[in-house]
């Protein structure tokens, strides 16, 4: 019986040591939205940067409104930089 309480004890207490997450010295916490790239646009919320509607879009919301795939390579193309940005590109506020 002594030993199942040790045991049991001795399980506990590393179980507890585990969860105590020290901070890294000299590192701060990142701060919500803190992680804006060259253009302003929050990755951490999903927003990429589109030359085509000089905004912080969102690629899914983006394929939404502009009726083309939800894919990597459909937002790349319409955000392409080209001469002129698409005829339909949307106008938006950036973020």
């Amino acid at each position: 019986m002594q030993r199942i309480v040790l045991v049991w004890t001795v399980l506990l207490g590393l179980s507890l040591t585990a969860c105590d997450k020290a901070p890294v010295p000299g590192a701060e916490p990142a701060a919500p939205g803190g992680d804006r790239d060259e253009f302003g646009c929050i990755g951490s919320a999903g927003y990429q940067w589109c030359a085509a509607t000089q905004s912080c879009e969102r690629p899914w919301e983006l394929a939404r409104e502009a009726n083309f795939d939800d894919t990597r390579e459909a937002f790349d193309n319409y955000c392409a930089v080209a001469s002129d940005p698409p005829a339909d590109a949307p106008t938006r506020v950036s973020s």
